[in-house]
């Protein structure tokens, strides 16, 4: 049977539960069914997880971690974007009607009042409790607004205050509103059995994630992945030294550091090896790029300065495939230590960094016994490469600084 109809653009509610416009497919033997929800219908129709704590049905334990960065990306960003959530239902629970001349392929998908209950959410959990604790929130906020406004008029508080309060009220209940009818897309599989649920979530996350040279590279939001581009293309120790292609530098590459570890330096050089970068700072970074630039320009002119192999990469002359196996100096956790060490030497004192320079220009960088590195506990017994675990990363940030304040008291007490 096919029907005639006009065809909603997203899935509405009916006194029989829903109806919605679909692509009809066959995937993996089931029936499935592709369409549209609004977030407002997401957070009605779809199943809600609120044991937070246990493995159920077809769902791992619900990270509210997760789902509150989830909940934050959707607010903050206007371009926002998601997959589909899938969904899982007895398929003798369902009818699907095509409309006329789709091949059967689009139609009329309708599930009964008494299925919405049976509906089982296997992939996409976060995203709903996100989209639940959105809409939830917000109305909370947006009433709290009203009332503070309410409050602020009776007690004859100054107008600017009032008017500062009504134009925070009129963005967030303008977004809410707009977020509200936003839709997000549903996959509904034809299929009862939880067993073979728990099967289709463990071969979805089986996708293969996006490596973290791709993600530096395509996310513009992060300010140091852009501040990364900026740094690459005005140094001369980064110059044709950075590696765009793979997310680690082979021993036989010429190159220095992959740009994902370039824009993770970055951040170490600001803010340290563990430091955070809070939002609103972030926000600060993200208005001013030269707030992440101007530092990472100090460091890498320290750099130059502190070692002979980085005035030999700024000149031409270093062959890194070649030198890497006489010294660490182009090994990737030795230079965020280095970061880190300058950042914390030159956030303590001051700025003063000339201190520093004689340590470091003087140490034995090679994996030699007794050598620098080992001192400092990055290298240990065999082993050729650092250690990159946080214990021996900041006992190591700890033997730079010790061995710069030794140094430099020794020199004044000399003079």
């Amino acid at each position: 049977m096919t029907q005639d109809v006009d065809i909603p653009a997203t899935a509405s509610p009916t006194f029989g539960g829903l109806a919605a416009s679909a692509l009809s497919f066959k995937q993996g033997g089931r029936s499935v069914y592709a369409f549209s929800l609004k977030l407002e219908q997401l957070d009605g129709l779809l199943p809600q997880r609120v044991d937070d704590e246990v493995v159920r049905d077809a769902n791992r334990r619900l990270d509210r971690h997760h789902a509150d960065s989830i909940h934050r990306y959707l607010w903050e960003n206007g371009h926002w974007i998601s997959g589909a959530v899938m969904v899982a239902v007895d398929p003798t629970l369902v009818s699907f009607e095509p409309y006329r001349n789709t091949d059967n392929l689009f139609g009329l998908l309708t599930i009964p009042l008494g299925a919405l209950g049976r509906l089982k959410l296997f992939d996409g959990q976060h995203r709903r409790r996100a989209v639940h604790d959105l809409i939830d929130e917000r109305t909370t906020r947006v009433r709290e607004l009203e009332r503070t406004i309410r409050a602020a008029i009776d007690s004859r508080h100054e107008e600017g205050v009032i008017v500062k309060l009504r134009e925070e009220l009129e963005g967030d209940r303008d977004r809410l509103r707009e977020l509200k009818h936003e839709a997000i897309p549903v996959l509904l599989y034809g299929e009862a059995e939880i067993k073979s649920l728990k099967q289709m979530f463990a071969d979805a996350a089986k996708a293969r994630p996006i490596d973290a040279l791709t993600k530096a590279r395509f996310d513009s939001r992060d300010p140091f992945n852009r501040a990364a581009e900026l740094v690459m293309a005005g140094s001369v120790i980064l110059d044709g030294h950075v590696e765009m292609e793979r997310s680690t530098v082979a021993r036989t590459s010429e190159m220095l550091i992959t740009f994902n570890q370039l824009a993770t330096l970055l951040k170490t050089i600001l803010v340290g090896y563990y430091g955070r970068v809070s939002r609103a700072r972030a926000i600060d970074l993200d208005g001013d790029l030269e707030l992440i630039t101007a530092p990472a320009e100090r460091f890498f002119k320290f750099l130059t300065a502190a070692r002979d192999e980085y005035s030999r990469l700024a000149d031409g002359s270093a062959e890194l495939s070649r030198e890497r196996g006489a010294t660490l100096a182009f090994n990737n956790t030795i230079l965020r230590v280095l970061a880190a060490a300058w950042q914390a030497w030159v956030s303590d004192r001051e700025g003063d960094e000339d201190a520093l320079i004689p340590v470091l220009r003087d140490a034995d960088f090679s994996i030699a016994p007794n050598s620098f590195w080992r001192r400092a506990g990055l290298i240990s017994g065999s082993s050729s490469t650092p250690v990159a675990r946080r214990q021996e990363v900041q006992a190591a940030i700890t033997y730079v600084i010790a061995e710069a304040t030794r140094a430099s008291t020794g020199r004044r007490a000399a003079s």
